[in-house]
């Protein structure tokens, strides 16, 4: 897997097994490749390129990149919609409950109606399961998630409902103690998840990634930590 920056001559070999840092010395280019990096995810850019061996990928299908840790992303409209589709193939399973929540709900609105005793009250019953998540506040709880359980958490979004192949994380080496950077690497590499971390300074006291830095004269470094 591999993510392209041409106006910075970057080309990033992302790994599975292990983090790839990279470093934008200069904000300006930082703002800008970021900005890059939405714009295509817009359809309305082409200065980023990620690519699976000699096939071009959708940043929109396939990366997920996060600005703000402490941003509620969990509940977007996309990981939601993805999530009721996941409940919807489970429920297939349990027709007879399905069958049962129906005649219960005839009943409460057949002794409800009775008891109001007005004419010409009807309803209906024509209404997807979404319908019912949606009526009943499915989400994915996070208020009592400290920053480290909300990381790992859109991890496991990242992989097992969105099946987006590329997480991103920009300036997060401030936030996080170096056990909890263990933690989220380690969720990474077990959910087969490419992580890349894309940094305004160098992470000093880090270490196990392949780091790319980029310093102010657009110079391209490669270390291996």
């Amino acid at each position: 897997m591999r993510l392209i920056y041409s106006d910075c001559n970057i080309d990033l070999v992302l790994d599975e097994q292990r983090p790839v840092t990279l470093v934008m010395e200069n904000p300006k280019h930082l703002r800008k490749m970021i900005f890059a990096i939405l714009s295509q995810m817009n359809s309305e850019s082409s200065d980023i390129i990620l690519s699976e061996g000699d096939q071009e990928l959708s940043l929109e299908r396939n990366l997920f990149l996060q600005l703000n840790p402490f941003e509620d992303t969990l509940n977007s409209r996309k990981t939601i919609g993805k999530l009721y589709k996941t409940i919807n193939q489970a429920a297939v399973e349990f027709p007879q409950e399905r069958s049962e929540l129906m005649s219960a709900v005839i009943q409460y609105f057949d002794r409800i109606l009775n008891a109001v005793r007005f004419d010409g009250l009807t309803y209906s019953l024509d209404f997807k399961d979404e319908d019912l998540y949606k009526l009943f506040g499915l989400r994915i709880e996070e208020e009592n998630f400290s920053l480290i359980e909300k990381l790992l958490m859109e991890v496991r979004v990242c992989s097992d409902l969105l099946f987006f192949p590329v997480i991103a994380f920009v300036n997060l080496e401030s936030f996080l103690s170096n056990d909890e950077y263990l933690e989220l690497v380690e969720s990474c590499i077990n959910h087969k998840v490419y992580l890349l971390l894309i940094e305004g300074k160098e992470p000093l006291d880090r270490t196990g990634d392949k780091r790319y830095i980029v310093d102010k004269d657009l110079c391209v470094i490669r270390k291996s930590l």
